[in-house]
């Protein structure tokens, strides 16, 4: 039987111990040189209760635009959400609340959520309560680190990926919390849909990695520009039965793909074909005194914007 896939995400502070703990869970050992990402992932498999797992972890933290705008979609992707703060670092205890509970509140209201107090071993160690960096802050202790976790509505858990005391626990717990089949919380929709499709073109296999967002909403507005510079094309799709959907081509994304994508190919792509000569589309358009995108416009456009125009029947 193939293991099921459970997938989470570690977010909080830079430094507080995320990319160590997902280190000694993926390759058993410590790192003892600190690297910054933006988001980091890897794979293990557990089992639990006798049934095979495959956790999905991944890490972020707070990178300007790409954490604003990256990491709500992420939320609408994992079974649950790891918060870690450091134990000798009580101020990255006190960011959870606002500058990571409320976003995942607002994206991802009914997740599985745990609060993870990193660095265990140094809650008692004397060379860390000395470090200047920390001098007037005292570590922080189990109690503060529950009474937070109640506050957000997550699970306390402590652990010390230099000792590796707690992370087979984290892990155990974690996974027996989720249940995927059973998971069904509130979800937004997706500003990014994935989906891969293989072709053969020439006799040569192509997979092919289609990204679908919306041009609606100021949050999609700064996100779709972040995406621009991962893809080889772009498609800009309008409704045929629907002119306003051409004008936006127009106003916001047509200028917007030259600004942010300037070299790389683009489409036009006319929708919804089918709809160009329905007499209840007709008739719908006509009571608004607007009739159904000719090719001929969508040509037009597409010479406008510098991109080879396709239309098409759903």
């Amino acid at each position: 039987m193939k293991p099921q896939l459970r997938k989470l995400i570690c977010v909080g502070d830079r430094e507080v111990g995320k990319t160590s703990l997902l280190t000694v869970i993926s390759k058993g050992k410590f790192p003892h040189e600190y690297h910054h990402v933006v988001q980091e992932s890897c794979a293990v498999a557990i089992e639990v209760r006798g049934e095979a797992i495959t956790l999905e972890l991944g890490e972020s933290s707070k990178n300007g635009e790409v954490h604003l705008y990256y990491l709500p979609l992420v939320y609408s992707e994992v079974h649950a959400i790891l918060f870690c703060f450091s134990i000798e670092w009580g101020e990255s205890l006190a960011n959870i609340p606002k500058s990571w509970a409320a976003q995942v509140e607002e994206f991802a209201p009914g997740i599985l959520r745990f609060l993870i107090g990193c660095k265990k071993d140094l809650r008692t160690d004397k060379n860390t309560l000395q470090d200047p960096a920390i001098r007037g802050q005292e570590p922080v202790t189990y109690e503060q680190g529950e009474a937070m976790a109640r506050t957000i509505g997550a699970t306390y858990l402590e652990c010390s990926s230099l000792t590796g005391e707690g992370v087979r626990e984290l892990l155990l717990e974690v996974t027996e919390r989720m249940d995927v089949k059973k998971w069904n919380r509130p979800r937004k929709p997706n500003i990014l849909d994935s989906h891969r499709v293989p072709i053969e073109v020439k006799e040569e296999s192509i997979e092919l990695y289609l990204w679908d967002t919306v041009a609606q909403g100021e949050f999609e507005d700064h996100f779709r520009p972040l995406s621009y510079g991962r893809v080889h094309a772009v498609l800009i799709c309008f409704s045929i039965d629907y002119p306003d959907s051409i004008d936006n081509v127009t106003e916001k994304l047509g200028p917007e793909v030259k600004h942010y994508a300037s070299d790389i190919p683009r489409f036009l792509v006319g929708y919804k074909k089918d709809l160009r000569h329905n007499s209840d589309t007709l008739r719908t358009l006509s009571n608004h005194d607007q009739t159904p995108v000719t090719y001929a416009q969508g040509e037009e456009m597409a010479h406008s914007i510098g991109a080879v125009y396709q239309s098409a029947q759903l």
